[in-house]
């Protein structure tokens, strides 16, 4: 069942007793819907429930990456809380040769 944001606006300026929207107008409510959906998106991905764990980009990262955030390239979806699994591969290798990354607390320290 899709959920429409006008109906979300439309029942928030009624409950705002301002049914006409001369006051609450939908450009001023908006807001306030896109801050409570990524509350609520946050507090999901928190708690493991389901609505996270859409996958909405495959990214090819190189591995020599050493940052990875709004300002990099590629470029994350804007929507991205934490990603769910991460596979790998070697360098060159085709692409049946993925492995899913453990993840690890630490890094081994390297002999010298």
């Amino acid at each position: 069942m899709a959920f429409l944001a006008s109906v979300a606006l439309d029942q928030a300026a009624d409950l705002l007793n301002d049914p006409s929207k001369t006051t609450f107008t939908n450009a001023l409510l908006l807001t306030h819907l896109q801050t409570s959906y990524q509350r609520m998106v946050t507090k999901f991905a928190l708690n493991d429930l389901p609505i996270t764990d859409d996958q909405t980009a495959k990214l090819d990262i190189t591995a020599s990456t050493l940052v990875l955030n709004a300002g990099s390239t590629p470029v994350l979806p804007t929507d991205l809380i934490v990603p769910n699994v991460i596979w790998e591969k070697p360098d060159g290798a085709t692409n049946d040769a993925y492995i899913v990354m453990e993840e690890v607390n630490e890094l081994p320290q390297r002999l010298e």
